[in-house]
């Protein structure tokens, strides 16, 4: 699948690469992205300006949409996530 990724801090460091196709768990479903939203937090990410730090590398894409590509064995119905 296509990403951008980044390797290195900085605008200049993002880099349109193909990795591999994640594998899903038996209670995860994958979406294949069709479109995605650069927004402001994703810059401050980029720049390592987050007080949080983000390991690398890291897709920096906090906005997306799609289709359901595969589901998990387990998964029985869509909502929001719990801990």
């Amino acid at each position: 699948m296509k990403a951008v990724l980044l390797e290195e801090f900085g605008i200049e460091h993002l880099q349109l690469r193909e990795i591999p196709t994640p594998v899903i768990g038996e209670q995860e479903v994958l979406v294949k992205t069709t479109a995605v939203a650069l927004e402001y937090h994703d810059l401050i990410v980029v720049e390592n300006r987050n007080p949080f730090g983000i390991p690398l590398p890291h897709i920096p894409v906090s906005e997306g949409v799609g289709v359901v590509a595969a589901v998990g064995n387990k998964v029985t119905r869509w909502g929001t996530r719990s801990n």
